[in-house]
């Protein structure tokens, strides 16, 4: 909150939006802050991972979790009187691997720390025949 912002109201985190609480490992998690703003002040958003500012500045993030255990996403808005909100969710990153739909190729499983490589099965005739 801002201590001497004027008639400025704050903006407000009203609730985030998650496509997974529970991903696995390497499984693309998307998530996007709903906010209110009164005053019709453009905002800015900031992230934070663990602790670790982002590079990312719009109202939504994507993350993609590479070990097992608790991560902690923070979601800040600001106006430009310098009022804020912030908030704080968690993900609870379990073992297994993602989807064949979320991560597509085996490079990426191996880099998100999965050991199983996606199932191919061949449709259609082959040229051995």
């Amino acid at each position: 909150m801002c201590s001497d912002c004027g008639g400025n109201r704050p903006p407000g985190i009203l609730e985030w939006l998650v496509s997974n609480k529970t991903p696995a490992i390497g499984e693309v998690v998307h998530i996007l802050l709903k906010v209110f703003e009164s005053d019709e002040d453009t905002l800015s958003f900031t992230w934070f991972i663990d602790g670790t500012l982002t590079d990312v500045t719009g109202d939504g993030i994507s993350y993609m979790p590479r070990e097992l255990g608790i991560v902690k996403i923070t979601g800040e808005v600001s106006d430009p009187h310098g009022a804020k909100d912030t908030t704080t969710f968690t993900l609870e990153v379990q073992g297994g691997c993602p989807s064949p739909n979320t991560v597509s190729t085996q490079f990426g499983l191996q880099q998100a720390g999965c050991s199983q490589a996606p199932k191919i099965t061949f449709v259609g005739p082959t040229l051995w025949s």
